[in-house]
């Protein structure tokens, strides 16, 4: 090759990707003492709620760019990809706005104990395990009656005589066939979550059994003189307001007891009789018995200092479970037996309390064990008093909680989140399917809330909502998916040319937050099935893609670059099986093996999606960067690189055969490759490639010059992947042909 050729690639290939990479990630503190290393515990990914556990604490973390001048001696150590996605690329949002809360650490990606259960509360396990079970009861029941319409079908047109009525109930069959299969698919999928999530409970199970602190001594007796019924008492208001928190709060240590109970007493007083000696005008002494109103928060605040108070008449205790403090009671069933007796036998002291409970605000509580708690409590009152736990309720908390301290908003939140989702998946809530939209669609029409600030905020809780359906697994789609489609509606429902740029790039970032996240959990390719429908029509022009559409192009696209950036400056991590590559990470079964042809589903989504052509059977990303003013770009070059990097991330740099399970998956990308790209794209892939494998060839050479056997292995171990690859490509692609 002459030099003005390769110095006129070397210009192209600084030049391609710096215009639409993210820039580069600082590395993670202590990364430069622990480059060969992996890190071993997970983090929170870039959503900046968390979850409930981490007290809503918030991850904004920026996302520095290193300049070539600084990191000019670690170049070697970046690998193949250092002088491509350089600090001078743009993190391209569509809609122009910079992102400034991004973190892509690559030590977030590595966990080997990771669950996207483990960090769950145990009451939405259970639920969640209650719906797999029903869902999979039904399922069972439409396979069944699948099979015997297929079996029937198959007698009828053994009978017939007739090849028109055969063609018509082969069509039938062939329905039958898809329907049944793609129930068998579902049925697959939600008992592998049952089963997981049944395993993640019996876990939790047992650490409780082996740290179980709480003293059940002798208690038996008691349970047969001691019931909820002759516990309450109709003329001690403080005794019944304990028994109600004991029974709705449980677990909360003294402090917060005491707190929440005098929180319920407040502005309440108690008659009493109060007896005093007077002296009479005959210098005799008299008892006077006179009535005084006394706050019953003063009565509750006196009996802590008497040694069988109320404590003990109620039947409670401290208790120490986990090394906490929490106060129970001493029969541990009378707690179930006062849940039905409030709701069966006190249902209108019941709702009382509830309602005074709803007005306390205990959601923003300063303890995060209350506000846990108070959203149980909101659950349960949504279920029997819906319309009192409407949206408006809803938009009153998310207003208060804008009034306090900034500090706390995020922690605050998280809480709010939390309780939409819990209304969301309780399966008694009759507005259960509707209240988020109606939530989010209510905040957004009021004007004064959607400041950039609050319109972040509510974008916030979206992303958390839509993170914890998809864990939930196969039962989470809808509602994530319900979730997507209002936002997809919320983008494109003004004119283009009258566009709010802002909201436009503002739903634009949270997609691309969500799907890191849900790179991070596993769950990458629900997620982009349901994102997949925001693609453009194939006959659709240029002029006709709506906002949805070129983010949804633009999104995999840019997520494939970053991650490819990612990898390349962890060679480590190259040629590890089960990978930890986010788009290959979720292709394993539970034992970590690959099964060919069983994630083709997956294959099909992430190949189709970034050959995703126009009318003119050109990719569409094409249009896109043309719109963007990026039309020096190669689209389909740079996916081939993508495709030559994932090669070697998933082979290595050692030489070695690949194993079976590498050496599947490779057929199958390729088998997905080739049924997903036209004949003129697959010659135009052919051809990059060809010509990659010489950039390779020479950059091996310009490193042996220089001495550097490490990078000269490498580039030389790249070439023999990628010309492994397309003799694999080319011989499928004659047998895929002859297949038809």
């Amino acid at each position: 090759m002459t030099d003005e050729k390769q110095n006129n690639q070397e210009k192209e290939q600084n030049s391609n990707v710096n215009q639409i990479s993210n820039g580069e990630p600082s590395p993670s503190p202590g990364a430069e003492k622990e480059t060969s290393s992996k890190p071993g515990t997970e983090k929170e990914t870039s959503s900046k709620l968390g979850t409930e556990e981490e007290n809503g604490s918030k991850n904004e973390v920026s996302r520095p760019l290193d300049t070539e001048e600084e990191n000019g001696s670690k170049k070697e150590e970046k690998g193949l990809y250092a002088d491509r996605y350089s600090s001078k690329a743009k993190y391209w949002n569509p809609f122009g706005k910079e992102e400034h809360e991004k973190s892509k650490d690559p030590n977030q990606f590595y966990t080997k104990e990771k669950s996207k259960y483990s960090d769950l509360p145990k009451q939405l396990l259970e639920k969640w395990i209650e719906r797999n079970q029903t869902e999979i009861k039904t399922l069972e029941q439409q396979y069944g009656d699948l099979t015997e319409e297929i079996e029937n079908l198959s007698e009828e047109k053994t009978e017939s005589n007739s090849l028109t009525e055969q063609r018509r109930i082969q069509k039938k069959l062939d329905r039958c066939s898809r329907e049944r299969e793609e129930t068998r698919e579902k049925l697959e999928q939600f008992e592998k979550d049952l089963s997981e999530l049944n395993e993640e409970l019996r876990k939790r199970k047992s650490n409780k059994e082996n740290n179980k602190g709480t003293d059940c001594n002798n208690w038996s007796e008691e349970v047969e003189k001691i019931t909820a019924q002759s516990l309450f008492a109709d003329d001690d208001p403080i005794k019944n307001t304990i028994l109600y928190v004991a029974t709705f709060f449980p677990g909360l240590n003294p402090q917060d007891f005491k707190r929440v109970v005098s929180l319920l007493l407040a502005d309440r007083t108690k008659t009493i009789f109060i007896k005093e000696s007077i002296t009479t005008e005959e210098e005799k002494t008299q008892v006077k018995e006179t009535k005084q109103e006394k706050q019953l928060t003063e009565i509750w605040q006196e009996s802590f200092e008497q040694s069988d108070g109320y404590f003990h008449n109620c039947h409670l205790r401290v208790i120490r479970q986990n090394g906490v403090q929490g106060i129970y009671f001493t029969i541990p069933t009378l707690r179930d037996d006062f849940l039905t007796y409030f709701e069966q036998q006190q249902p209108l002291y019941l709702e009382e309390q509830l309602q005074k409970t709803q007005r306390l605000d205990l959601l923003l509580d300063v303890s995060d064990d209350v506000a846990t708690k108070a959203i149980d409590v909101a659950v349960k009152a949504s279920v029997d008093y819906p319309s009192s736990y409407a949206e408006s309720w809803l938009i009153e908390l998310f207003l208060k909680i804008d009034r306090e301290d900034k500090r706390r908003i995020n922690p605050l939140l998280v809480r709010l989140s939390n309780l939409i989702y819990r209304l969301q998946i309780e399966p008694d809530y009759s507005r259960a399917k509707d209240i988020a939209q109606s939530f989010l669609e209510s905040l957004m029409l009021v004007e004064n809330l959607m400041s950039p600030e609050n319109r972040s905020r509510t974008f916030d809780i979206v992303q958390y909502l839509i993170d914890k359906h998809l864990r939930s697994g196969s039962l989470g789609i809808q509602p994530a998916k319900k979730l997507l489609t209002w936002l997809k509606k919320l983008l494109d429902q003004e004119n283009w040319e009258k566009k709010n740029t802002d909201l436009q790039a503002d739903i634009y970032s949270l997609l691309d937050r969500l799907l890191w996240q849900s790179g991070f959990y596993d769950y990458i390719y629900d997620f982009l099935g349901i994102l997949s429908e925001w693609l453009p029509q194939p006959n659709a022009v240029l002029e006709k893609y709506s906002p949805s559409n070129k983010s949804a192009l633009l999104l995999l696209f840019a997520y494939c670059n970053d991650t490819v950036f990612i990898w390349n400056s962890r060679l480590e991590w190259y040629g590890e099986w089960p990978s930890i590559y986010p788009l290959f990470a979720p292709l394993k079964n539970q034992d970590d093996s690959y099964t060919s042809n069983k994630f083709d589903a997956e294959l099909d989504i992430l190949f189709s999606w970034l050959f995703h052509s126009s009318s003119q059977k050109e990719l569409a990303l094409i249009n896109v960067f043309k719109s963007l003013d990026l039309d020096d770009i190669n689209p389909l070059e740079e996916i081939g690189r993508f495709i030559a990097e994932w090669l070697v991330i998933l082979r290595g740099f050692d030489g070695a055969e690949p194993e079976k399970e590498v050496a599947n998956l490779i057929e199958d990308m390729a088998r997905s490759i080739i049924s997903n790209t036209s004949r003129s794209l697959k010659s135009e892939l052919s051809d990059f490639w060809t010509s990659l494998t010489e950039e390779y060839l020479e950059q091996a050479a310009k490193y042996n010059e220089s001495g550097d056997r490490k990078s000269q292995k490498q580039f030389t171990a790249r070439r023999k992947i990628l010309r492994d690859f397309k003799k694999k490509f080319r011989a499928l692609q004659k047998e895929m042909k002859a297949a038809k």
